[in-house]
């Protein structure tokens, strides 16, 4: 998982160096725990906020330091001091204090996407992608919901474009 995040962001860095964007989108604030998503925070920061994590590690990646936070079972990301990355597997934290693990789907309404879409992942098996900004022309970071049977069993993220 950590091996496919750092190539991740790797790769999301070196493209946007050569593309540059630069219009203007309109965003949904989203928060968790405490700490708003692609926001800055150093680490001292995020777990004054959040709390100590279970365990921590870090390296370099091009473009800053990686940090990866666990809590219980839940990680939590700072790249170059960016909030810019999660996994929630349990009901510790819910997003915007309206929507987390076990809820029913429909709470994802709550958050007010922009857009909602959904694909069928198998036997009563949803991924739902909520686009929490306006940019229509290659949104390319949802905050994935993955559910069984209308519930939702796990969230992730992560920020694949510089909007």
């Amino acid at each position: 998982m950590k091996t496919i995040v750092h190539t991740l962001i790797t790769a999301v860095l070196s493209l946007l160096s050569l593309y540059g964007f630069s219009q203007t989108i309109n965003k949904i604030t989203i928060t968790i725990g405490g700490v708003t998503l692609n926001n800055s925070y150093t680490l001292s920061q995020f777990t004054s906020i959040m709390g100590a994590p279970n365990s921590t590690s870090s390296e370099m990646e091009d473009g800053g330091e990686l940090i990866e936070m666990k809590y219980s079972n839940n990680i939590f990301y700072l790249h170059a001091n960016e909030f810019n990355c999660f996994l929630l597997i349990n009901n510790t934290y819910k997003l915007n204090g309206v929507v987390g693990v076990g809820d029913p789907i429909a709470n994802i309404n709550l958050l007010n996407p922009f857009r909602l879409t959904s694909e069928p992942k198998g036997a009563n098996k949803m991924l739902y992608y909520a686009y929490i900004t306006d940019n229509t022309c290659g949104d390319m970071s949802p905050i994935y919901f993955y559910t069984t049977n209308g519930i939702i069993t796990r969230i992730s993220y992560l920020m694949m474009d510089h909007t």
